[in-house]
């Protein structure tokens, strides 16, 4: 009998892990959004699970940026700067603007760059944040509404060089968790599996 247990305890975590493996890589995520204030810049984003993942575009090859504020402005306004160096080295920093001046790099780097590219004078960069980074410079994206502002420098990768276009969105966004409902729906199964073996045991042990 114990041998029987160890052996569906065994079957009941490994159905468990499998459960959890799925559901990541089926995570649950919103729609598209993409905004394009001008043809030079386009940010296409969306929610998986508790995290923004974007992906800024923008002709250029220096610095590109994406932003989150209360206002159109640039004072106040969360930024991430990214690109891509002559030697191709990609580069990515969590900053924030306090005034109109160059941002200011955050002592807790928070934002993820997940891949960059520079061709035929474009860049284009993909990042990832939790809505909620816990860091006092990093907005909680689930306290919006907020706007999305762009800049980008045409040939400077330094972050200090003033932006050569900025914009802002018509409007503001809500930010908001996208659940993972996978996750406990596999998870039961697996534990429904551990519960009708158990039964089984049981029912043979006592015969």
């Amino acid at each position: 009998m114990r041998s029987s247990f160890t052996h569906v305890l065994k079957l009941a975590v490994t159905a468990g892990v499998l459960a959890t493996g799925c559901s990541i890589a089926l995570a649950a995520c919103g729609p598209d959004t993409t905004i394009a204030p001008a043809d030079d810049y386009s940010l296409t984003f969306k929610v998986c699970d508790n995290s923004l993942i974007g992906t800024v575009t923008a002709r250029g090859t220096g610095w590109v940026a994406v932003g989150f504020s209360r206002s159109r402005y640039m004072p106040g306004t969360d930024v991430f700067m990214a690109g891509v160096l002559p030697d191709g080295t990609i580069y990515g920093k969590d900053a924030f603007a306090s005034r109109r001046s160059p941002p200011d790099i955050d002592a807790s780097q928070d934002v993820s760059l997940l891949n960059a590219s520079e061709s035929n004078g474009t860049t284009s960069y993909t990042f990832s944040r939790l809505l909620s980074t816990g860091d006092a410079m990093d907005y909680d994206l689930t306290d919006g509404p907020y706007y999305i502002l762009s800049a980008f420098h045409l040939t400077s990768d330094s972050l200090t060089d003033r932006h050569s276009y900025t914009d802002a969105s018509d409007s503001t966004f809500q930010f908001a968790p996208v659940p993972e409902p996978q996750t406990m729906l596999m998870l039961l199964a697996g534990l429904g599996l551990f519960a009708g073996r158990l039964r089984r045991e049981g029912g043979a042990s006592a015969a």
